[in-house]
């Protein structure tokens, strides 16, 4: 049988995977079409948003799909960890 509550968790942690993947590539276009640097595009709000967002759908895809409460706990603060940044982010100016 297959455990359909493993494989959602497992799709929140990859699909985090690849909207982190996408912020940094997003970061590097914008570095090279407007000849900034690196400090300067990861500091902009819409890549700190997508960069946190994704690493909380990172947490919480291993918070669901580990077994150890001690691994859970930790998982599930980190993802709160940066849901926080990413909220603080998006009120950013």
């Amino acid at each position: 049988m297959i455990d359909w509550i493993n494989v959602g968790f497992g799709t929140l942690w990859i699909i985090g995977l690849s909207v982190i993947l996408a912020a940094l590539s997003v970061a590097e276009y914008q570095r090279t079409t407007e000849s900034i640097s690196w400090r300067e595009a990861l500091k902009r709000r819409g890549f700190q948003i997508a960069f946190n967002v994704g690493l909380l759908l990172f947490c919480f895809g291993w918070a669901g799909m580990t077994r150890e409460v001690w691994e859970q706990v930790v998982w599930g603060l980190l993802g709160i960890a940066f849901a926080y940044y990413a909220w603080s982010a998006g009120r950013m100016k």
